[in-house]
């Protein structure tokens, strides 16, 4: 008899896309903006396509927010897991900006990656990785900074 509940196996592949986001992030962190130009900006597409499949959302492009599709991708599972949801309200109270920015250029890389470009990039020893991509009609940046030892995202 199997005892395994469904969600079990279910969120194998959403642990899978979060161990990726923290690798590449730790990467990111090591890279030069001016020699790893090009693997720099490779990775913060990973990033942001990876955090958008742990993050179901969708924009709110008149008041520039993200808003979450409740039944999308991890959040199947709310009724198993309890926590979930609250803890994913807590996410996008806290980062909502963050997320908009980060499905922006998510969106932008999927549908005319041609036209998203990374202008302006940093690093080093006294900065935490940032860029800023822009696109058809317009831009966004995204900094990655250390807050006591706990990456974040600035927007």
């Amino acid at each position: 008899m199997n005892n395994i509940p469904k969600w079990f196996n279910g969120i194998a592949i959403y642990c899978e896309w979060l161990y990726e986001v923290n690798k590449e992030i730790i990467e990111l962190t090591g890279l030069d903006c001016i020699n790893d130009r090009i693997k720099m900006e490779k990775l913060f597409l990973e990033i942001s396509s990876n955090i958008m499949k742990l993050v179901p959302c969708k924009t709110d492009m008149k008041n520039r927010k993200a808003i979450q599709t409740k039944q999308d991708g991890i959040l199947d599972f709310t009724s198993e897991l309890d926590f979930l949801q609250a803890d994913y309200d807590a996410l996008f109270n806290k980062y909502n900006r963050a997320l908009y920015k980060i499905k922006i250029i998510r969106n932008k890389h999927e549908h005319i990656p041609h036209k998203l470009k990374m202008m302006n990039s940093s690093s080093g020893s006294t900065s935490y990785p940032n860029v800023t991509f822009t696109y058809d009609n317009g831009s966004t940046n995204i900094y990655i900074y250390d807050k006591d030892y706990n990456y974040d995202v600035k927007t």
